[in-house]
């Protein structure tokens, strides 16, 4: 919770509020304290002469405890700079404790130590750039509202529920997604973790992933978990139908994932004009090859064919254009034969050369 209120940059904490959200004492959250600070995650700033908590240090996993000034920072630490509220000694009265958490800067967020974030999957769309067209920048939600969505407890309780299915405290990236599709697109708390769900199933719990994942739904207008899994479904069943009509006997690689990508979204072509092509291909070409399927499936979508009743339509018009062309061919194409004997052009002799021929003859 200290985490998240350093990320959002909360304000007015204290011992008290601590206690009132973890639903415990203040004696507990003062034991909880000092056991994260025994374990090295924390360092706990003291008075020197009250012993009251003056500051907290967030540390990265095995950062040694600094002995500075209190409140001071680090490179490896963030200081939650706090002021007490009270002048009595720690060792007669519990401390009440109101801190002031500053947020951390991006340069610390890395020497805390988190792990860059690599794509597990080729089909993975980058942070940079998405097939939405939307860039980091547009993947972003103000302070003010970040500090809102601190204060909303549903929000709160879904951010809780991901980080339990990903067994880990979730990154500041992976926040900030989550912040954007709740809040800019509207993503309901059952469809957030559905999201999650998916992707863990699916063995991808990277950021990237699940972000394009979240994108295409968004494009396909999905807004309920049940349209969320007719969308998986339908996505998965094209990949295999393609697979099973090419006879490839296992699943797309990421190359060919895009052609049916291609096919589908950006041509708007039937999943059953596109297996057509496909089983024109292995006819052609006795094998699977994904560039001769697009030219078939290319030469229909600039005939307009999008269905299987358009693809019958063009088949309709191409044999009666070919029989037109038949018809229309020259006699002299139509009669022409191999035999020279054949081509050897014929004329009717006159009665003189008759008789001149038969002269001829006699006098033999």
């Amino acid at each position: 919770y200290l985490a998240k209120c350093i990320q959002y940059g909360e304000q007015g904490l204290s011992i008290c509020s601590l206690a009132d959200r973890m639903d415990n004492t203040e004696k507990d959250v003062l034991r909880a304290l000092q056991y994260w600070e025994k374990k090295g995650l924390m360092q706990i700033n003291r008075d020197t002469g009250s012993g009251e908590i003056i500051g907290i240090d967030m540390l990265a996993p095995g950062t040694p405890a600094t002995q500075g000034s209190p409140g001071s920072r680090t490179e490896d630490s963030t200081s939650a700079v706090a002021s007490t509220a009270s002048s009595q000694s720690a060792a007669t009265q519990e401390p009440s404790v109101h801190a002031n958490i500053v947020p951390i800067p991006p340069n610390h967020r890395e020497h805390r130590g988190t792990p860059p974030t690599a794509s597990d999957s080729p089909a993975a769309h980058q942070i940079s750039k998405n097939h939405a067209g939307r860039t980091a920048k547009d993947i972003t939600i103000s302070s003010a509202r970040r500090k809102e969505l601190a204060a909303n407890d549903e929000f709160i309780w879904t951010c809780h529920v991901i980080e339990s299915y990903l067994e880990r405290p979730m990154k500041p990236n992976e926040t900030q997604l989550i912040a954007y599709l709740y809040d800019t697109l509207h993503f309901s708390k059952d469809l957030l973790l559905y999201l999650y769900e998916y992707c863990i199933s699916l063995g991808k719990t990277n950021c990237n992933y699940i972000q394009a994942v979240a994108l295409s739904w968004d494009e396909q207008g999905v807004t309920t978990p049940e349209e969320a899994e007719q969308a998986s479904t339908a996505y998965n069943a094209a990949y295999n139908a393609v697979s099973k009509a090419l006879a490839l006997g296992r699943a797309l690689a990421a190359v060919e994932k895009k052609y049916v990508d291609r096919w589908q979204k950006n041509w708007g072509m039937d999943l059953g004009v596109i297996l057509e092509a496909c089983n024109r291909t292995v006819l052609k070409l006795h094998g699977a090859d994904f560039k001769y399927t697009e030219g078939i499936l290319d030469h229909w979508r600039q005939d307009g064919v999008h269905t299987l009743q358009d693809v019958e339509k063009a088949d309709l018009v191409y044999a009666q254009s070919k029989a037109e062309k038949k018809q229309t061919s020259t006699p002299h194409t139509q009669t022409k034969s191999r035999n020279q004997f054949q081509n050897f052009q014929q004329r009717t002799p006159s009665s003189q050369e008759v008789d001149d021929l038969e002269r001829k003859l006699l006098m033999r």
